[in-house]
Formats: structure tokens, C-alpha cells, sequence
């Protein structure tokens, strides 16, 4: 009998002590990993000018955007082609560079903005 109560005290010290340690479920920036896509050419002059943008809101909101070179790699652009109903809307009707798309909203961006227009895209 005595056994068994320390069997059951070292149960409940055990889940007292898992419960504690638990992490969070992972919310606000770290859902957002993986969530925001970039697509870029290597050359774009429009795309180098959004690398710091992106670094900046990516730094100030604690999130990585993926990002995805289409000019020269066939897989990438065959990724970009899936989001192609979504981007060219955005795009003003064909496809450009760089594009982002939110993938949890299904909306697109297209083209360069401010660090204050993509972390409201990326927000909103």
C-alpha cells in the first residue's frame, strides 16, 4: 500500500513537473515562418532593393520569409506557377517580381513597397 502511494505521488510530481517545463504552443511570429513566400529573380533590380526591406521586417516582426529564386531555378518557378492565380491579380495581371504571398490568407503583393506596406501584408 505504501508503495503504491509513492508509485501515485511520483505519477503526480512527474506531470506536475512535465507541465511546467511544456513548451507553448507556438503563436504570432513563430506561425508566420514559412507562412510568407518571396519570389524573386536574381538580377531583378526591384528584388535587390526589397532585400533590406524584407531583413528589416523579418528582424522586427521575428519571422524568416521563404524565399525563392524563379529566374534560373526551374523547381522554384514551378512553385511560383502554383500561386500564379493569386499573384497575377496582384501582379496587374501577369506574373513579376518580386512577388509575396501569404499562404495562410491566399493573398499576393507584387512589386516594392515600404517596410510599413509588408508588415501590413504580412499581418493582415
Amino acid at each position: 500500500m505504501i508503495a503504491m502511494k509513492k508509485l501515485v505521488i511520483a505519477l503526480f510530481v512527474a506531470v506536475l513537473i512535465a507541465g511546467c517545463t511544456a513548451q507553448p504552443a507556438p503563436t504570432g511570429a513563430a506561425v508566420m515562418d514559412g507562412q510568407i513566400l518571396e519570389f524573386y529573380g536574381a538580377e531583378c533590380p526591384h528584388c535587390m532593393n526589397m532585400e533590406p526591406v524584407v531583413a528589416q521586417v523579418e528582424q522586427d516582426l521575428g519571422f524568416n520569409v521563404t524565399k525563392y529564386e524563379v529566374w534560373h531555378d526551374d523547381a522554384n518557378r514551378e512553385i511560383f506557377m502554383q500561386y500564379a492565380d493569386i499573384v497575377s491579380p496582384a501582379c496587374g495581371g501577369g506574373l513579376g517580381v518580386p512577388a509575396f504571398v501569404n499562404t495562410k490568407t491566399r493573398k499576393a503583393a507584387c512589386g516594392e513597397m515600404t517596410a510599413d506596406e509588408l508588415k501590413a501584408f504580412v499581418t493582415g
